[in-house]
């Protein structure tokens, strides 16, 4: 069956990542973009996820992997290069109730990391189902030349408008109005050409008044 599609809160959740490799690495980096709760289990690590410990946002624990690593996490990784190993943590973690990530191996995995591009508060994750991550990370590279740095901007102007928009017009109906009113290719191409955020601002004003 296809997986679902889902975007998780992990702010003020524990996160364990069980290895210290360059992939553990990355994966704690992925998920440092979404908490500051990030445990690396592992003997010896990355000097990447070294330098991450002494800036104090991820906890290393020098230990072989013990079932109690994993016994209060929200979500659990298994990033190491031993097989017998990743599935125990598998095993553990969901035996806990626990959602887990095993690096390559779909059957061990609660869930799938998809290759990801970010724009700001813009996020496009392009997945396989674990069939081919190379494929997946292509077409990530291809849509980053689509979508630039301007789209983060536009969704940070249009965010801090929503507060106002939704005092000033009560009925759902009128708000999805003035919101499906705005061009927003127009104020992308504003963006892209060096336009201010108060001129961006006024054009919205502009192009919701007269629709």
């Amino acid at each position: 069956m296809d997986a679902f599609p889902v975007n998780l809160h992990l702010e003020d959740r524990r996160c364990v990542v069980v290895g210290g490799g360059t992939v553990a690495e990355r994966k704690v980096r992925s998920i440092l973009r979404c908490t500051e709760q990030v445990t690396v289990v592992s003997p010896d690590v990355t000097p990447g996820i070294a330098e991450l410990e002494g800036e104090g946002r991820v906890i290393h624990i020098r230990e072989e992997y013990k079932v109690q690593h994993v016994r209060d996490a929200f979500l659990v990784i298994a990033a190491t290069d031993d097989l017998a190993m990743n599935s125990a943590v598998s095993r553990d973690a969901r035996a806990n109730g626990t959602i887990v990530n095993v690096a390559d191996s779909r059957d061990d995995s609660d869930f799938i990391m998809p290759s990801v591009l970010r724009r700001g508060s813009l996020t496009i994750a392009v997945g396989t189902d674990g069939k081919s991550p190379a494929l997946a990370r292509s077409i990530r590279l291809e849509l980053g030349d689509l979508y630039g740095e301007e789209y983060g901007r536009l969704l940070d102007i249009l965010g801090s408008l929503r507060p106002t928009v939704k005092r000033r017009l009560v009925n759902v109906e009128e708000r999805m109005a003035f919101f499906n009113a705005i061009p927003h290719q127009v104020l992308l191409d504003l963006l892209k050409g060096g336009a201010s955020e108060t001129e961006i601002v006024r054009r919205v004003e502009e192009f919701t008044s007269s629709s």
